[in-house]
């Protein structure tokens, strides 16, 4: 059956998740409650911090009580934190278990996340990083739950051979909270302790799934939806409460088809369609009730994609737009992206290498021709690594840095081959990241692989030193030791806050230490740049990646490549980092970047826009006759600006790609309001 679909403006609905509707099941058994009078935890802090633990009788999730933290703002970004240890005496088994789980409160929607470790009887250190509900609720109690099937040795505990948690020799529990540098850390604990988990659901399932041609349309081009509904007992009788909501919090769509139990549980259709209504973003959430109660609960989201000038989809190496992990890159106008040789996926066998399941001696990468590429090198060889023995072993320098050239030579000879030419020398070698060893040893393995990329490819730019942040004492470490003789340029990964409150700043720091290294005429690269949306909300995401790019690009970046296109594990260590969901719907930065590239790829930076508030920013571009106008504000709430408009009229073009018209004033000026979205005015160049 085809449904109405009635255009309904109503109040916004919060991106699902799908699944069944169960209550939250609290943990079993009760590690700490945070009532006793004298806490069963040690208070300690690591840096400079003066945090405030408060502990609430009447404000709780289970229990009298809870935990309340607050953290200062630090003003650095070192490793600040207050930790909560617990000592168990004689150690615990937990392997009756299936892991820890607590009651979280966030602050806000973009409160930080926190790191929980054990340690087995051995000393060895398991942990869990980015601990936190997704997506935040704020002021709502979550339910975090830490899987056993998830702990990962921690270097910072004594080495383990079998590197596998021991679940029936739980010594010690530690929970750390980092503060940040500018902003202060709120948030709430109660109810720490083991669970089980559920049994496998097996009532009604719903599925929502596009009936043609996937989640990513053209204008004009509508949404076909297949609602279905599964497992329905014999009798029963159900119905699916469909809504979509776009980027502004406007329902779009509401319906309400009904469905009634068969004999068998008979899988069951029906068919609606979304009228597209041109560019933008739509979220669409149904929910099976049952005899009136919700079941299940599925979500898709979809977008609206207006298509690129054909000039603009041609192969550009010049371009500033990058993006990875996931193919087809070029579907959201990015001209860049990763490739990587691991040496862990490299074997010695007979004396020659073996990659993976390739033939000995053959390494065969090819670059797709669309995109350009920068190449890294990762995790040393197990045969080569100075410390095989250990956990880490891939972090480790080479027991011979002449062997580690050849190595590096046959990669390089077949990366020359399959069309590469940018090759950055290590992923993040910053010592306990991914490298092991001193800073010296770092620059020899620049200057190693600098050499050897010139024997091969002598047209070739090497790239270093790639620390996972603004790392400042690494950087100028690195440069003081010689490091800056084995580059070509320099590239980093820019981690960090919000855009607006220190990226800017970073980059003209880079250039300064660049210049004062004698590096100043060289190219900055950008590999990785990226926010998770359970640390920041999914609109935040995407107002930050259009501010990041704008940002990089007045800063003169070569290439910023966002990090990354597609969730692409279903159960991910790093949920929510890209644009693509898992299931391959958009989110709102999805559609952000392809309205970005769309308007700005081939463009030609000109300036920042002149006459804003403090709190303002903007940027300006010409493309094809025409000048553009990147503008947002950055404070709390909106504000009013004008500029001068000498056209008959202007584009004005919203972060999800919806346009308006604009005329100008008596004065010859448009009158805008700015938010945090960025917006875009385009107009012809005056003649």
């Amino acid at each position: 059956m085809i449904l109405p679909v009635p255009l309904l403006v109503l109040a916004a609905a919060a991106h699902a998740a799908t699944g069944p509707i169960r209550p939250d099941r609290p943990p079993e058994a009760i590690l700490e409650s945070f009532e006793a009078a004298t806490p069963a935890y040690r208070v300690s802090t690591r840096g400079q911090l003066a945090p405030k633990l408060t502990v609430r009788p009447g404000i709780a999730r289970d229990g009298n009580a809870s935990l309340l933290f607050e953290l200062p703002p630090t003003g650095n970004k070192e490793r600040n934190s207050v930790l909560l240890d617990w000592r168990l005496d004689p150690p615990a088994d937990w392997s009756r278990y299936d892991g820890l789980a607590l009651w979280y409160q966030a602050h806000d929607e973009s409160s930080p996340t926190f790191t929980v470790s054990v340690y087995e009887g051995s000393g060895a250190k398991y942990w869990q990083t980015n601990v936190g509900g997704a997506p935040r609720q704020a002021g709502e109690w979550q339910l975090v739950r830490l899987p056993n099937r998830d702990w990962s040795w921690n270097w910072e505990g004594s080495k383990d051979d079998d590197n596998k948690l021991d679940l029936t020799q739980i010594k010690a529990l530690q929970l750390e909270v980092r503060a940040a540098e500018k902003e202060p850390v709120v948030f709430a604990l109660d109810g720490l302790g083991l669970y089980t988990a559920e049994p496998p659901y097996d009532g009604p399932v719903l599925s929502l799934r596009s009936a043609a041609k996937g989640y990513r349309h053209g204008p004009g081009e509508d949404f076909p939806f297949v609602v279905e509904v599964s497992k329905l007992a014999d009798e029963s009788r159900a119905e699916v409460a469909v809504v979509a909501t776009d980027y502004w919090g406007a329902r779009k769509l509401e319906a309400r088809p009904p469905f009634s139990g068969v004999a068998g549980g008979t899988t069951q259709e029906a068919q609606l369609v979304l009228p597209n209504r041109g560019p933008g973003y739509l979220d669409v959430v149904g929910t099976l009730s049952v005899d009136g109660e919700p079941v299940y609960r599925a979500e898709r989201a979809v977008a609206c994609i207006s298509p690129r000038d054909p000039l603009d989809d041609q192969p550009n190496p010049d371009s500033i737009f990058g993006i990875w992990v996931g193919g087809g890159q070029w579907d959201v106008g990015a001209k860049w992206t990763r490739s990587y040789c691991r040496g862990s996926d490299v074997q010695l066998v007979d004396g020659q290498y073996k990659f993976r399941d390739d033939p000995p001696g053959v390494y065969a990468p090819k670059a797709d021709p669309k995109l350009s590429y920068t190449f890294y090198f990762s995790a040393m060889p197990k045969w080569l690594s100075s410390r095989p023995e250990r956990a880490d072993w891939q972090k480790w320098s080479p027991t011979d840095w002449d062997d580690y050239a050849k190595f590096l030579e046959w990669v390089i000879s077949g990366a020359k081959a399959g069309g590469f030419t940018h090759y950055e020398v290590w992923n993040e070698p910053v010592p306990y990241a991914y490298w092991m060893g001193t800073l010296e040893s770092v620059v020899k393995l620049h200057e190693v692989t600098y050499k050897a990329i010139k024997k091969v490819q002598p047209d070739a730019v090497v790239l270093g030193p790639c620390p996972y942040t603004f790392l400042w004492e690494f950087l100028e470490q690195f440069f003081a030791l010689g490091g800056g003789q084995w580059i070509d340029d320099v590239v980093v990964h820019a981690y960090s806050g919000r855009p607006d409150d220190e990226f800017p700043a970073n980059l003209r720091k880079l250039r300064e230490l660049m210049a004062r290294h004698g590096l100043g005429d060289r190219d900055v690269y950008i590999t990785e740049l990226g926010y998770s949306t359970p640390r920041v909300t999914e609109h935040e995401q995407a107002q930050y990646l259009v501010r990041s790019y704008l940002y990089a690009w007045a800063a003169g970046v070569k290439l910023l490549t966002w990090h990354m296109l597609w969730d692409y594990l279903p159960d991910s260590t790093d949920p929510g980092h890209a644009i693509l969901r898992h299931d391959q719907t958009p989110r709102p930065a999805y559609v952000a970047y392809a309205n970005l590239t769309r308007l700005l790829e081939r463009a030609k930076y000109l300036g920042p826009v002149e006459g804003l508030a403090p709190t303002q920013r903007g940027f300006t571009f010409e493309k094809r006759g025409q000048r553009i106008c990147a503008l947002w504000e950055i404070g709390d709430t909106p504000s009013k600006t004008s500029l001068p408009l000498p056209a008959p009229q202007a584009r004005v073009v919203d972060l999800m790609g919806g346009e308006r018209l604009i005329r100008p004033t008596a004065g010859g000026r448009c009158e805008l309001t700015l938010g945090h979205d960025p917006l875009y005015v385009i107009a012809d160049n005056p003649k």
